[in-house]
């Protein structure tokens, strides 16, 4: 529907318009208008020189007596508009002229408030969320990849919130997409998903467009339906780490080198997958990788002391047969697939792989000490586990300065007083346990043959 100006017809004809009339018309003279009146009072059409027909109604407002009559263009005549579709409109015109309201007006607000609801519908919002908030994370591209499964397309399409507008979503709704997460097996994974929407949530309602007073997620108490968060105790058996560095041989550059990269650092995983060649530099005290502040859990930056093992795992690849890593031209990432474009990804995959690659090591070393290989098993653990094995083998590790430089390895806070009174890096009793710890790495993977346990005694 649009308003156009009152154009004076040359030819003004009263009828009862009908299909039948229309198709038989002929195009008004050049430069010339036809203008037929219904025989419903405010209703007609106008014929162009072109043949083009089109419905308008024409009529004061109500209260408007001498205000000039408000012309609106209903449309085309065609498979849209008919006769009879166009009179329906326009008594619908005409009434609420004669009521006092303006149909343009009413419409335009009409079409505001449903652009309104479009922008705020669920997908609207969560699409704005991903170009705002998550792309600049690290691990953006998971926690949208996990929205994008059980939230706007989830199994069951009956259950997605893609056109719910976001106002709409009640905690009944939270509650039963976390609960079939969680009724799938997966309880760690259902309270991922409510930490996501609520922090989804929260970053809607600061946004105000979206007018929302409550949140569906602040009348939801996770530990009441997936019960307390369980802290993980796994650790790595000696033997299991070292089917762990032989699988990440086996594996190749780039996951086995980012494996065997998590082993001599103890950073969390998606610290070392993003590392860049830019952040390898020279410090007062020696080569460091330092991880900006924005990519870490404390943010802090966080400084790895270069040891001896490390630089030689990143040591530049300069041929085919060589095990290093390639310097990539354009990329800056250190363990990337992409030619270093982007940083590696995927970590269920690289988990599944390593978990294949680590049972055939594993029965391997049954085998050699006689055992049946087949009954051999894979104690479940995942790639976070290495920092707590890691940890675990510092503390057996007589480390100058104890538990503060083995927290520091692992870049945990420390307490608000040592903080701010304690601005010492310790960098090198950093460097220092980093060295013992991976001595004591290296006899774990690669123990001694019982030929190099042979001690020579002399003669006397």
């Amino acid at each position: 529907m649009s308003e156009t100006n009152h154009e004076k017809p040359k030819c003004s004809l009263k009828r009862k318009l009908s299909d039948t009339f229309l198709d038989e018309q002929k195009p008004a003279s050049r430069s010339q208008r036809i203008i037929i009146w219904d025989t419903t009072p405010g209703f007609g059409c106008r014929i162009t020189d072109t043949g083009r027909i089109s419905f308008f109604v024409m009529r004061r407002r109500a209260g408007e007596r001498k205000g000039k009559p408000i012309r609106i263009v209903i449309g085309p005549y065609g498979p849209q508009w008919n006769v009879q579709t166009a009179r329906a409109r326009a008594k619908l015109y005409l009434d609420e002229l004669a009521a006092g309201v303006d149909p343009r007006e009413r419409e335009r607000k009409q079409r505001e408030a449903e652009e309104r609801v479009q922008t705020s519908t669920f997908r609207a919002v969560a699409d704005l969320y991903q170009t705002r908030h998550l792309q600049h994370l690290d691990r953006g591209l998971d926690q949208w990849r996990y929205i994008d499964r059980e939230l706007l397309w989830p199994e069951n399409k009956r259950d997605s919130w893609r056109s719910k507008p976001i106002t709409k979503i009640t905690a009944d709704d939270v509650l039963k997409r976390v609960e079939a997460v969680r009724n799938r097996g997966h309880k760690e994974s259902a309270r991922s998903l409510f930490e996501l929407i609520r922090a989804l949530f929260v970053w809607a309602k600061k946004q105000r467009r979206y007018n929302l007073k409550e949140l569906p997620t602040d009348d939801i108490h996770p530990i009441a339906i997936l019960g307390k968060k369980t802290r993980r105790k796994t650790i790595l058996s000696d033997e299991h780490m070292r089917a762990l560095w032989r699988a990440a041989d086996t594996y190749g550059y780039p996951a086995g080198h980012f494996v065997k990269f998590l082993l001599l650092t103890a950073v969390r995983r998606i610290e070392a997958a993003a590392a860049r060649w830019e952040e390898f530099t020279a410090t007062a005290n020696g080569e460091a990788w330092i991880v900006p502040a924005h990519r870490m859990k404390m943010d802090a930056p966080h400084v790895v002391p270069i040891t001896s093992d490390i630089a030689a795992l990143l040591k530049p690849k300069l041929s085919e047969a060589d095990d290093g890593v390639p310097r990539f031209q354009a990329g800056k990432y250190v363990f990337s697939t992409t030619a270093g474009h982007s940083h590696i990804k995927g970590f269920a995959g690289i988990k599944e792989k390593l978990d294949m690659l680590m049972l055939k090591e594993l029965r391997a070393f049954a085998k050699a000490r006689g055992e049946d290989a087949v009954n051999v098993e894979l104690v479940p653990w995942r790639l976070h586990d290495l920092r707590r094995t890691v940890r675990t083998h510092l503390s057996a590790i007589d480390i100058p300065e104890g538990d503060t430089v083995r927290e520091l390895i692992l870049a945990h806070r420390r307490s608000d007083l040592h903080e701010i009174y304690d601005q010492y890096a310790y960098f090198d009793e950093k460097k220092w346990a980093l060295e013992a710890w991976a001595r004591r790495l290296m006899r774990i993977v690669e123990p001694p043959t019982p030929a190099q346990n042979v001690v020579a005694l002399s003669a006397a």
